[in-house]
């Protein structure tokens, strides 16, 4: 009897404990969410509907969980981190992407990113400088095989010849992937096929030949034959009359 009574004791004691626990986990304020805080560029509706509420587990967060989930749902966001402070705080702290141009499909506009890969635009993450953009004919090739190239050859024309990227306006590129590319002045250049690996010779080639020609009204075209071999129309003339080109 005696010993019945004290096994009985002892569960009693053990599942008390459980429940105390599972309280402690459940409700207790040392393992809640005291706060959260958003840093850097966060898109609105993240912020209205935060993945991390005041209140809950702390303990229970998987910050590497919840960073694939939130970039996946915002893919105009180029990195996110979201971290447990020692005062049981949550920061979210998130960064934009920066495209280096706009790919424009009737009404809609997307950034396009140094990868290729496209991404909403929103009053949020308006791009801050004039960017070029990027226009499909109907019936082209598959962007996801276009655009990979375009966005690199983009990104080393900004990074090694940025004063020719700061002329582009817009590319149009045909249903076989050739390429019209449009300067801010109007200048049309037949370009051809992007090819990152020579598209920075063909700017090279283009700012040489500006440096000497001058549109003499617009539109004025520029051919590519070769790499190295531009022709011009009729719409052109010497910048310096008097100097030997």
């Amino acid at each position: 009897m005696w010993f019945v009574l004290k096994y009985g004791a002892l569960v009693g004691l053990a599942t008390y404990g459980v429940v105390a626990g599972v309280r402690f986990w459940q409700k207790s304020p040392w393992i809640q969410v005291t706060s959260v805080r958003f840093v850097g560029d966060i898109p609105p509706a993240l912020e209205i509907e935060s993945p991390v509420r005041v209140g809950e587990n702390i303990i229970t967060l998987r910050p590497g969980r919840l960073e694939k989930a939130i970039l996946q749902q915002f893919p105009e966001l180029d990195r996110l981190s979201v971290h447990r402070q020692w005062n049981r705080s949550v920061v979210i702290e998130g960064a934009y992407k920066t495209p280096v141009a706009l790919l424009e499909e009737g009404r809609e506009t997307r950034g396009l990113d140094g990868g290729g890969r496209l991404f909403p635009i929103g009053e949020h993450n308006q791009p801050l400088k004039r960017l070029p953009t990027v226009t499909l004919a109907e019936g082209a090739l598959d962007p996801a095989s276009v655009l990979p190239p375009v966005a690199n050859s983009l990104r080393r024309l900004e990074k090694g010849l940025p004063k020719f990227y700061s002329l582009l306006r817009r590319l149009e590129i045909d249903g076989i992937g050739r390429v019209l590319v449009v300067l801010e002045d109007g200048v049309k250049i037949h370009w051809g096929e992007i090819d990152p690996e020579e598209d920075v010779l063909k700017a090279s080639r283009v700012m040489r030949l500006r440096e000497n020609f001058t549109p003499r009204e617009t539109p004025a075209y520029l051919r590519f034959v070769t790499t190295e071999r531009v022709v011009m129309d009729a719409h052109w003339a010497p910048a310096h009359p008097t100097r030997k080109v």
